[in-house]
């Protein structure tokens, strides 16, 4: 199978129509509580509120389909233009099992693509990419100016071995990889809290964790449902 069309041939007028939408588009609001890792954070309801407005403005759109490639399934990401340009970025869905996995990994695909091609962040974030660029110069210069000794030998890190002991019980809970990647948490890179909490609860403790989190999510579906059905009225009241 050919590699996927990533954009229309121009893109001129999409590109000046998108450049005057982005000057109207404000960093998206953290709306949604994540109760498990304990942060509020910008779900895909907040996203799409913060650039829905302009991009229609501009007569921009997007739209998200999923296309089977390379033996996996991408969702695709598409910035349309009201005069047929378009931009499209891909991004497979990782981990999926069943519904309920394909479910968390759509939604956490559909957030994170849409933020990156819209060029849009969570209010609050903070990126230290410069002050990491810094370091990494300074180390270039010293490299080049300074003769090479011998490496010492590395010692092991305290954190990535507590790494290596929580991925062992998220390999050992079904759905638990899944379950964090919906929640926002990187499975491969756990903050120090979260990484805390499932080594106290261990596999059994984890498993049951997620198994009330379930419950839960189901009980708040019912309880929608229920808010939308008729009461059924007394027979008797019925009757008269």
């Amino acid at each position: 199978m050919e590699a996927p069309q990533e954009r229309s041939p121009e893109i001129d007028r999409l590109s000046q129509a998108l450049t005057k939408a982005q000057g109207q588009i404000r960093d998206a609001e953290r709306t949604s509580k994540n109760d498990f890792i304990g942060y509020n954070y910008a779900d895909l309801t907040a996203v799409m509120a913060t650039i829905r407005k302009p991009l229609a403005a501009h007569g921009l759109a997007v739209c998200q389909t999923f296309l089977p490639f390379e033996g996996k399934t991408h969702l695709v990401t598409t910035l349309l233009h009201e005069s047929g340009q378009f931009l499209k970025g891909f991004m497979p869905l990782l981990g999926v099992k069943d519904h309920h996995s394909l479910g968390s990994a759509t939604t956490y695909a559909r957030r994170i693509s849409l933020a990156a091609l819209m060029g849009v962040c969570p209010q609050g974030d903070d990126d230290d990419g410069e002050q990491a660029m810094g370091e990494s110069r300074e180390a270039e210069k010293k490299t080049r100016t300074t003769p090479r000794k011998k490496a010492p030998a590395k010692k092991k890190e305290p954190g990535k071995d507590l790494q290596a002991k929580c991925q062992i019980i998220i390999d050992q809970v079904d759905g638990a990889e899944n379950y964090l990647r919906g929640k926002e948490i990187d499975p491969g890179n756990l903050p120090p809290n979260i990484r805390d909490k499932i080594l106290a609860l261990g596999p059994d403790g984890f498993t049951k964790k997620l198994e009330e989190q379930r419950k839960a999510e189901e009980a708040e579906e019912i309880i929608d449902q229920a808010d939308k059905v008729e009461p059924v009225k007394d027979d008797k009241e019925a009757a008269a």
